[in-house]
């Protein structure tokens, strides 16, 4: 079997494994729902906590260090979490102070061991210079994965909200 074989086998082994858990996720009960509810609650917390000066490392402890990490940002992908920390480096050197809250929180549980956040981070961040940022807020959907016992975001994607009109 040539290269492009074993890719299409490939292809087909993630397809039915994609398949196979659509239909296990479906049957997630009540109570596994409330647990994923609570912990990625709880995750997305830390998340705001971490946004803070001297933070960077736990920041990013947050997130997957595997393959299939991406984190998008203002049209920049950044393909792993070491591309990532590196791209924060200055921000986070910029900053006072640190932290905020969620407002327009949705959790959508995947299965007992996946689910999506999406909220809306209301900033108490300023810069070095005593500035506030983000004030009209930012916009983060963050996709958590249990690994290795782990709860970790293997996906985020994040917008600035933009001022009034």
């Amino acid at each position: 079997m040539g290269r492009n074989g074993f890719r299409a086998a490939g292809l087909a082994v993630v397809l039915v494994t994609v398949a196979a858990r659509q239909g296990w996720s479906q049957q997630v009960s009540a109570a596994e729902q409330a647990a994923v509810t609570d912990t990625i609650k709880a995750r997305a917390g830390l998340f705001a906590q971490r946004l803070a000066p001297g933070k960077l490392g736990d920041f990013l402890a947050l997130f997957a260090n595997d393959a299939d990490f991406i984190y998008v940002d203002g049209g920049n992908i950044y393909p792993t979490r070491a591309a990532l920390g590196r791209a924060a480096t200055g921000f986070f050197g910029s900053l006072k102070t640190g932290g905020g809250s969620w407002d327009k929180q949705q959790i959508v549980v995947l299965s007992p061991t996946a689910g999506s956040f999406t909220g809306v981070f209301r900033s108490a961040i300023s810069d070095t210079t005593g500035k506030a940022i983000w004030t009209n807020g930012k916009v983060w959907t963050l996709v958590f994965q249990r690994r290795a016992g782990a709860w970790l975001i293997v996906q985020a994607h994040e917008a600035t909200v933009p001022a009034p009109k």
